[in-house]
């Protein structure tokens, strides 16, 4: 008999997680969890205010999900028709998902990459993200976390950034670098002006400028555009279609929005197959959920999976980091 369990992890962190929408001083994930017999499975949710969820939303959402469930699972296909039903979305349908797939794995004794007809990919590199912080305190944040050994460094930012900041930064840094606005501008006549001021930077790409709603905007920032615009907010569980090539020229896929390994394969497929470039993401996770993120690593040509590096108390000890490279230290 299949026993299904939710529990919640304060997770402390390291300093605080800011961005332009919110700060964090400490996080909350719960994990999902199945148990049969001798074999179980674990799936992370972390929950976003963004996209509305919240500790109340999931543990609702978790008991909606139990109510009606089949009392033994015979297939993946099973589960997703029943989360549809249940209209579960976002990061408890992933949980729910990847802790059934990590479940199967052990069953069938493949990983989880093989499972899900996917490269297998134990280790990556990992870009590394600043907080919004202000200049004064860039010295010591670099020391704390030697940000040098990263291969990336990804830039949260607001509206008002200033080329003095990025200059800061440089002292410290000379590795190529990713902004991500959060989209915090409204007009993006104001956003291609500070890029223009950004040419000398070695910058790959931004991410979210404008919110996720401004469709015609976005049209315009890809005639006009600068520096290469990638998708964040915009995208969440829906199909990647030329909606997304005309607008952006890349998309950045998080397990949690998508809402599972199965859609989020799709997503990353499709938008190779329209030209897009990808870039896995991922929220503030337990090393639970960033080693789900690295079991399709093959599939991205970028990966921003260190939000566990952020956490004082990761209670899994599931990846280790070395010179900027995460390993699956081991399986879930």
């Amino acid at each position: 008999m299949q026993t299904w369990s939710i529990k919640s992890y304060d997770l402390k962190l390291k300093i605080p997680c800011n961005s332009s929408q919110e700060e964090s001083l400490s996080s909350t994930s719960f994990v999902i969890n199945i148990v049969d017999d001798d074999l179980e499975g674990s799936g992370e949710v972390a929950p976003s205010k963004r996209f509305e969820e919240t500790s109340e939303t999931i543990i609702a959402g978790f008991n909606k999900f139990k109510l009606d469930l089949p009392t033994s699972l015979q297939s993946l296909e099973e589960l997703l028709e029943h989360l549809d039903e249940c209209e579960i979305k976002g990061a408890l349908r992933f949980g729910i998902e990847s802790a059934f797939v990590h479940f199967l794995s052990r069953l069938s004794v493949k990983t989880v990459p093989e499972l899900l007809g996917v490269s297998n990919a134990t280790s990556a590199q990992t870009s590394f993200s600043l907080p919004l912080m202000q200049e004064k305190q860039l010295k010591n944040f670099f020391n704390q976390f030697s940000v040098g050994r990263f291969s990336c460094l990804k830039i949260k930012c607001s509206k008002d950034l200033k080329v003095s900041y990025l200059e800061q930064v440089a002292i410290f840094y000379s590795g190529p670098l990713i902004l991500d606005f959060n989209e915090d501008f409204k007009n993006p006549d104001d956003f291609l002006a500070l890029c223009k001021k950004l040419t000398d930077f070695n910058i790959l790409f931004v991410e979210q400028p404008l919110p996720a709603s401004y469709f015609d905007e976005y049209l315009y920032l890809k005639q006009k555009r600068i520096i290469p615009i990638f998708a964040d907010e915009s995208v969440t569980d829906q199909q990647i279609t030329e909606f997304y090539a005309e607008r952006f020229d890349g998309i950045t896929i998080k397990l949690m929005k998508s809402g599972g390994y199965i859609r989020a394969i799709k997503q990353l497929k499709d938008a190779k197959s329209l030209g897009l470039s990808t870039m896995l993401g991922c929220r503030l996770e337990t090393s639970l959920g960033i080693s789900s993120g690295l079991n399709l690593a093959s599939l991205a040509k970028f990966q921003n999976l260190d939000g566990t590096l952020f956490l004082e108390n990761d209670p899994f000890s599931l990846i280790f980091e070395e010179k900027g490279r995460l390993t699956v230290s081991s399986l879930h």
